[in-house]
């Protein structure tokens, strides 16, 4: 499929709302018209690897754009703008109920699938501490795991009401609904040790649960040290995405600022002093708190279009593919050479938000941070890394696992064939990935049932490693503290459907995408016919 050139979205002038949804279904119409056109130029090649490379750069492209008009989408309500729905499998240790598969199961090895009431499709996964959120198709937000400190948002046996009436209705081991006071539809969501963070599709900030430091709980806000069920956060403006750390929050706003919130230690806010960071110098500072638990801007960025925290760190991605970082240092996990300025040692943290002169020119899009280590995704699928090497979690062939050293200097991870990677995530010493044939690697410890692997199959994996036996294609991977969540679509047409389609056509198009999504490298003679098919569909759709 050829090449197109979408142009330079990045930083889209402002323009009345009719006018930019009037550009994107411009631009899903000419992609769609181009897809038929190439469609109907190859209708008479049966090959597989032709057909199949048409249509991952179908995806790519519309992926692309998907993601230069996320304003409109978000505005006109969709659950999520970047992926369609599908399913997730989850896989680690069950023994907080944070797999979701019932109180019985406390370990799985190979990931298993999650199956929602009613058959609800899910859009995303976030995995925190010891619970997990999944946000399901018409932006309906359910969670599961401990909820000691209110990390579900929802009244959970086993939680704070099980202390106070004994068992409940509700359950902390199987997903339950999280229930919001007008039936917002949440587009984002992201989750920590013992909170949890959403934002609904009008931009609003939501959150729940406590934040803690190294004292103990620090709590959700000024007067409540829980919060069991959501409450509305203020912002001066709509926000667009958010991130989580350990217990701290980055939110991303429509106009591409930055806000950040929770605890301020080893300078993961980027906005409080080396001196004023520490509660145990604050203790009764009523101001002081409440400045750390209200999302405040980070002045000195401005143009953002991506953020991503690691446990005890800050990244922010500028329209111009400029990389800022701030936090704990101490294993060169911020790209930086330089250890910092503070921290226990005196040596390594940086409590306010500095250029990552190592990432210069590397055309990141996005970026992702574990304990220790973290990784950057570049335009052009490659995924660097940078940090703490034990393990194997860096996935590079340039390192020694075995010495616990600084590796400051991003460089790339090594296993993907020259595959694109599209999605990574890092956990505490786990670290996965997701290639352009939707094909879900996973490398680091294996000692948590982390890698995906069968019983018994516990080694360290120092390279990528290819998950077996999953059927559909990988989009996202999220590591809790001792389990993860896969989210894997088998509908790999559902690109636009959702905010474009004409409602009387949704069914008939969803069953053509069923019937397509099987095995298509196993049905070669009827390649040529479904994709035309396929492209008829969605050109007709997408069109009126």
């Amino acid at each position: 499929m050829p090449k197109r050139d979408f142009g330079d979205y990045e930083n889209p002038p402002a323009r009345p709302a009719e006018q930019r949804v009037e550009e994107f279904r411009q631009e899903v119409r000419a992609l769609n018209a181009q897809f038929a056109s190439w469609v109907a130029r190859n209708s008479s090649d049966n090959g597989d690897k032709l057909w199949d490379s048409g249509l991952r750069d179908y995806l790519k492209y519309a992926a692309k754009v998907r993601g230069e008009f996320k304003d409109v989408l978000v505005a006109t309500g969709s659950s999520d703008p970047d992926l369609p729905s599908g399913m997730i499998f989850m896989m680690g240790q069950g023994d907080m109920n944070q797999l979701g598969l019932g109180e019985d199961v406390i370990e799985v090895y190979t990931p298993e699938p999650l199956r929602f009431e009613g058959g609800l499709r899910v859009v995303k996964v976030a995995c925190g501490g010891m619970h997990t959120l999944a946000l399901t198709e018409g932006g309906v937000l359910f969670s599961w795991g401990v909820n000691d400190e209110g990390g579900l948002g929802r009244d959970a046996r086993g939680g704070h009401l099980a202390l106070q009436q004994g068992a409940t209705a509700g359950s902390e081991c199987i997903p339950d609904r999280v229930k919001f006071p007008n039936k917002e539809k949440i587009a984002a969501i992201s989750a920590g040790d013992s909170h949890s963070v959403a934002v609904d599709a009008s931009g609003g900030l939501w959150g729940w649960g406590c934040f803690r430091d190294s004292g103990g709980k620090f709590g959700f806000n000024v007067k409540v040290e829980i919060q069991y069920v959501p409450a509305q956060v203020a912002t001066k403006g709509p926000i667009l995405d958010i991130s989580s750390g350990n217990d701290h929050v980055l939110a991303l706003s429509r106009s591409g600022q930055v806000l950040t919130w929770g605890c301020a230690e080893q300078g993961r806010l980027g906005r409080i002093r080396k001196e004023d960071s520490d509660a145990k110098t604050k203790k009764g500072d009523t101001a002081w708190k409440q400045n750390l638990l209200t999302p405040s801007v980070l002045s000195m960025l401005s143009s953002v279009k991506s953020v991503g925290c690691g446990a005890y760190s800050s990244f922010a991605v500028t329209a111009s593919q400029e990389v800022y970082a701030c936090g704990l240092n101490n294993y060169g996990q911020l790209g930086i050479q330089e250890e910092g300025e503070g921290g226990e040692d005196g040596k390594s943290a940086f409590f306010s938000p500095r250029a990552v002169a190592t990432l210069k020119g590397k055309r990141v899009n996005k970026i992702v941070g574990g304990e220790h280590h973290s990784f950057a995704l570049t335009e052009g699928g490659t995924l660097l890394a940078f940090g703490r090497p034990t393990y194997g979690r860096l996935g590079r062939n340039d390192v020694n696992v075995d010495e616990d050293d600084r590796h400051w200097l991003p460089a790339p991870v090594h296993g993907f064939n020259n595959l694109e990677v599209v999605s990574c995530a890092a956990g505490l010493s786990v670290s996965g990935a997701i290639t352009s044939d939707g094909q879900v690697y996973t490398w680091g410890s294996g000692g948590e049932a982390l890698l995906g692997k069968p019983e018994g199959q516990d080694e360290n994996e120092r390279f990528p490693r290819q998950i077996q036996g999953l059927k559909g294609s990988g989009l996202s991977i999220s590591f809790g503290g001792q389990h993860a969540g896969l989210f894997y679509s088998d509908l790999w047409f559902l690109v636009f459907l959702g905010p474009c389609a004409p409602p009387c056509l949704l069914p008939v198009f969803e069953c053509l995408l069923l019937f397509v999504a099987m095995p298509l490298t196993r049905m070669p003679v009827a390649i040529p016919l479904t994709y035309m098919l396929v492209a008829i569909a969605a050109h007709t759709c997408l069109s009126q």
